[in-house]
């Protein structure tokens, strides 16, 4: 028996088994042997070599990128009073819509996951996908799945917290942050506007610039600042947004 991650790091371990001691203990197990070799090497790339803390885990919260690695355990922070680890939760970046083996390995085991993504049509429609090869179902319907908190109107993390009210505090947060000459946000859109993104010409004047200019903004720059937005909102009086509550009252129910 081990609680060390690093345990996973050989390869020659096939099965694995969970032990849970709340009330009464229960073992749940799982068996790489009856994967697929070409299932085996990515479960070890894609759990093992990187993730196996969550092995180890009361919970677990799978999200979609790295913002979201980054942003949730200072949310977490802030309604629970207490950093994730300190509940034996764990949050783990799957590194784009590619949650399948993560899903089977927890389920598996038994430990009680929760999924954070990005609302994007193309997006969910992956993640049905990843969720039918997890859970070893046809058919998925994610309405049935409360575990699996999905931003609303198709947008993204960012979009969302723009749409949410949150626009001036993410200015405020990054401004004097940007880049080497550390400009404010209109300094930002002074110097691009008229130049071109994808083709188009960037308008940062006319109405609606603010709105525009900062999608554009955290479409490229998310990573960077997201710590500092995450931080501010949650210093904010608005306090956390509404979809990442509604995760963490799931993560309270059991």
């Amino acid at each position: 028996t081990t609680h060390s991650p690093f345990a996973f790091c050989n390869d020659s371990y096939l099965s694995f088994y969970n032990v849970i001691n709340k009330t009464s203990s229960s073992v749940s197990n799982t068996s790489l042997k009856n994967y697929k070799e070409n299932e085996r090497l990515q479960i070890y790339k894609e759990t093992l070599n990187n993730n196996a803390q969550f092995f180890f885990a009361d919970k677990v919260v799978f999200a979609e990128g790295a913002t979201e690695e980054i942003v949730l355990p200072i949310y977490f922070k802030k309604y629970f009073k207490k950093e994730p680890y300190y509940k034996n939760i764990s949050i783990v970046g799957v590194g784009g819509n590619n949650y399948k083996y993560f899903i089977k390995i927890a389920n598996d085991l038994k430990i009680p996951w929760y999924v954070f993504s990005d609302g994007e049509q193309n997006t969910i429609n992956k993640l049905e996908k990843n969720l039918s090869y997890g859970l070893n179902l046809q058919n998925i319907n994610i309405a049935n799945y409360p575990n699996v908190i999905i931003i609303p109107n198709g947008f993204d993390y960012e979009k969302y917290l723009q749409v949410n009210g949150y626009s001036d505090i993410m200015i405020k947060s990054i401004s004097g942050k940007i880049g080497e000459n550390c400009l404010t946000f209109k300094g930002w859109m002074r110097k691009n506007h008229g130049n071109k993104i994808k083709g188009k010409e960037r308008d940062y004047k006319s109405k609606g610039a603010k709105e525009r200019a900062l999608e554009d903004f955290f479409n490229k720059e998310k990573i960077l600042h997201a710590k500092d937005v995450a931080e501010a909102i949650s210093r904010s009086r608005i306090g956390i947004p509404k979809i990442i509550e509604e995760l963490f009252i799931e993560i309270e129910k059991e």
